[in-house]
């Protein structure tokens, strides 16, 4: 009996016939006899070649999805039903802060994560595992082993067998912090944009080529809201949105698309309730040379159109006061030489003569015109001012016998007053004249009678009231308000009622002065006024003058006596030749010694010189070389005690005395009566 030796394996190529290479699997083992000698060898052959090359061809595979997997930057992972891992990529590796991949063969994530996250992992997989569904692309946030945190988008998928069961799982997450960090950026800079386009106050809206609303502002929205239109327009139509627009706005849209131009304008719009005047910008944006979207940036320009009105208007009113201040100087001192010789000439006749009574006409006309020249200065503000702590509610008492009597009995005068009202700084003589002017121009305008009703009361005007009357001044104001119940003023009657020389009266029933001299007045006092009226049911003027913290002083008014001259020296100075001869022949007939001076340094000079003989002194406000409060000034820095009248007829070039006097120092206005000169003088001279 001999035994075979173990068998050995080997493989060959061998080479065919045909030349083919096939690759044969040998197994070879020896043979002896009892005695142990090699008696032979027993070989068998099989050829492996296609084996051979489909574990070549899947090694092969193998390498290359581990250089694969390997050199991708997103984690790949294999795990059993158990969801412990069987293999990973370097990736992961990284990720879970291991060098080898083998490290983790057998261990899960709570590992290598923190409970939350391992938990909510484990959760999904083991309903992977019973549902055999998979998990695309959920994005979570990690935590990975040095610290950091990173958003990941993970996919896991189930792997099955012929059978179908589930046998593992494999999983794939990619990183997508940066892309998060870019959408955040995103978010928060279109949250920047959003609030910077909602927080701008024009309206924004954008439109596509078919002229459809794809983005707006929420100013865009308070727009259409205020008018009544729809605020919800995305989507929407320019036409249904926008009803009133005309085919020539959609030319310009067009316009913007077909060329590219940016288009500005200004457009009028009327509603029922108002009128808007808007400034409209419509702006191309271009992507790849062609014009996608037009941006439309909508201003409400109503209320600058209405300040611009209203700029425009007093521009108009003190270019026109000035040229009216200007000639109503002039006039003043011709018409004082005029009325004062005729006065003068007078005391020379008999009144039974005809050449008195032809002068007392030539006065008569004269002092009419006096009135004219004094309402053209009070519309200029440049009348002189000789104001007074009041209280309006006993100016307006004072005046009411007067107002009824001027207003007839077919109106019905009503005055309710303000309690407590608060002190004016004010001219009273003006303020008569604001309320009688008005009075009368309520009258004028109920011919077949009414209701005329004033009022008086304390008003604070503040920050939010200013807001919507950008014409008034913030503060505590003395509301007057007169109110009638006429035929009232139409828009443009009203734009225009405070004008000079306008009137709706026929011709030779009204100058045209009076609300105009009450304009100039209420100006001059730092007042405001206001006017309300609408067609067919009346009007209310509303005059507002600041308050002062000072107790109001008494208004009435004084009974004068006739007029007395005297035997004390004067200084008199005027430079308007004609007016200065004529009132020093008047004085001079009174009995005063008069010292004249044609210029205020001459006044000043002649002063100096006579210092202890002057009495009194009358100073024109307006002369050449130095004012009259300039001589006066310096007048008082030598005697403190004399005596001083300023007479006026106003000039511009006086400005700057803001027309107000000190208290104490008396004013004749020009043209001035020679009586009145002559008392004025004696009651300066005889006060203590």
């Amino acid at each position: 009996k001999g035994e075979i030796e173990q068998v050995e394996y080997y493989e060959n190529p061998i080479r065919t016939k045909t030349g083919e290479e096939r690759i044969i699997a040998w197994h070879n083992a020896l043979l002896r006899d009892a005695s142990g000698k090699i008696i032979g060898l027993l070989s068998s052959g099989e050829d492996i070649t296609e084996r051979k090359r489909a574990e070549e061809a899947l090694a092969h595979e193998r390498d290359l999805l581990q250089a694969l997997m390997d050199n991708m930057p997103d984690t790949i992972y294999f795990k059993d039903t158990a969801s412990r891992f069987t293999r990973i990529n370097k990736a992961q590796a990284q990720a879970l802060g291991v060098r080898d991949p083998q490290e983790v063969t057998g261990k899960t994530d709570s590992d290598f994560f923190a409970d939350e996250h391992a938990r909510a992992a484990y959760a999904d997989e083991q309903k992977m595992v019973e549902t055999g569904e998979a998990l695309i692309a959920k994005e979570e946030k990690v935590r990975r082993a040095d610290g950091t945190f990173h958003w990941v988008s993970a996919t896991k998928v189930p792997i099955k067998d012929a059978a179908g069961h589930v046998t593992g799982i494999v999983g794939i997450s990619r990183d997508i912090t940066e892309r998060k960090q870019a959408e955040e950026a995103l978010r928060e800079s279109e949250e920047q944009y959003r609030t910077t386009l909602n927080s701008m106050d024009s309206c924004i809206h954008v439109i596509d080529e078919d002229f459809r609303i794809i983005l707006f502002n929420e100013a865009f929205e308070r727009f259409n809201k205020k008018l009544g239109l729809t605020t919800n327009a995305l989507g929407l139509p320019l036409s249904e949105v926008f009803p009133f627009l005309t085919e020539n706005v959609y030319d310009e849209y067009r316009r913007v698309f077909e060329n590219g131009e940016t288009i500005v304008t200004e457009d009028k719009y009327e509603f029922e309730s108002e009128i808007i005047f808007t400034e409209c910008h419509k702006i191309p944006v271009v992507k790849s040379g062609k014009v996608e979207k037009v941006v439309t940036l909508l201003r409400d320009v109503t209320e600058h159109k209405r300040l611009e009105t209203q700029l425009l208007q007093a521009q108009k009113m003190e270019a026109v006061g000035h040229l009216a201040g200007g000639v109503a100087h002039d006039f003043n001192n011709i018409l004082t030489v005029i009325l004062g010789y005729a006065a003068f000439t007078q005391r020379t006749l008999s009144p039974d003569d005809e050449l008195f009574q032809n002068l007392e006409q030539i006065r008569t006309a004269g002092e009419k015109a006096a009135v004219l020249t004094r309402q053209l200065l009070a519309f200029s503000r440049q009348q002189i001012m000789q104001p007074k702590d009041l209280n309006i509610n006993e100016v307006v008492d004072g005046l009411l016998k007067m107002i009824w009597r001027v207003i007839g009995e077919d109106i019905d005068l009503k005055f309710i007053s303000g309690r407590q009202l608060g002190t004016v700084h004010a001219d009273p003589g003006q303020i008569e004249q604001i309320l009688m002017n008005l009075c009368v121009n309520a009258r004028d305008a109920m011919p077949k009678g009414g209701t005329l009703t004033l009022e008086t009361e304390n008003v604070l005007i503040g920050e939010g009231y200013r807001k919507t009357h950008p014409w008034v001044d913030e503060g505590r104001y003395v509301l007057i308000s007169v109110t009638d119940t006429g035929h009232g003023m139409d828009e443009e009657t009203r734009s225009q009622v405070f004008e000079p020389f306008f009137t709706t009266k026929e011709v030779g029933k009204g100058t045209g002065l009076g609300l105009a001299t009450v304009y100039g007045i209420v100006k001059q006092h730092d007042g405001m006024i206001d006017v309300y009226s609408e067609v067919g049911k009346g009007t209310t003027f509303k005059v507002y003058l600041p308050i002062v913290e000072r107790q109001a002083e008494e208004v009435g008014n004084k009974i004068e006596g006739p007029a007395r001259g005297g035997t004390e020296t004067l200084l008199f100075a005027e430079d308007h030749e004609s007016l200065r001869r004529m009132t020093l022949e008047l004085l001079e007939t009174a009995g005063y010694t008069v010292l004249v001076a044609t210029d205020g340094q001459e006044a000043l000079e002649v002063f100096e010189a006579h210092a202890d003989e002057i009495s009194l002194v009358l100073l024109d406000v307006v002369m050449p070389k130095l004012s009259g409060r300039d001589v006066c000034d310096r007048i008082r820095a030598i005697n403190p005690d004399v005596r001083t009248l300023f007479t006026s007829g106003y000039s511009a070039n006086a400005i700057h005395t803001r027309f107000v006097l000190d208290e104490g120092i008396e004013l004749i206005r020009k043209p001035y009566d020679m009586h009145v000169l002559l008392r004025k003088i004696r009651e300066a001279l005889d006060r203590k």
